[in-house]
């Protein structure tokens, strides 16, 4: 599938199924368009409240980052989302499972 997070789906879905990931255990995606679950995906990441990574990481958050592009090291990494409260390291765990999965099918 081609642009999964770059081409938007219908509104029209977004505004039927975003209601739902409130309660995951109920959501079902199987019959719907691939594109559709990815933007309303991005919408709940969109209005995460508080986000996926909390403000009071941000000044952390940057500092890392730089540190890891001048020395690429993969520990900042892991301690930085090993910081993270206990249900946002989850969520970012499993996003980054799914980024996995869909960089080795692209």
């Amino acid at each position: 599938m081609e642009g999964l997070f770059r081409i938007s789906g219908s509104q029209v879905v977004l505004n039927r199924l975003y209601p739902t990931f409130a309660h995951p255990e109920q959501v079902n995606l199987d019959n719907e368009n691939c594109h559709d679950v990815a933007s309303t995906f991005k919408h709940w990441l969109k209005h995460l409240n508080p986000p996926l990574i909390p403000f009071e990481y941000f000044e952390g958050t940057m500092q890392m980052l730089k540190d890891y592009e001048e020395t690429k090291e993969v520990s900042l990494l892991k301690d930085f989302v090993l910081k993270l409260p206990k249900d946002h390291f989850v969520a970012f765990h499993k996003i980054l499972r799914l980024l996995k999965v869909l960089s080795e099918n692209s």
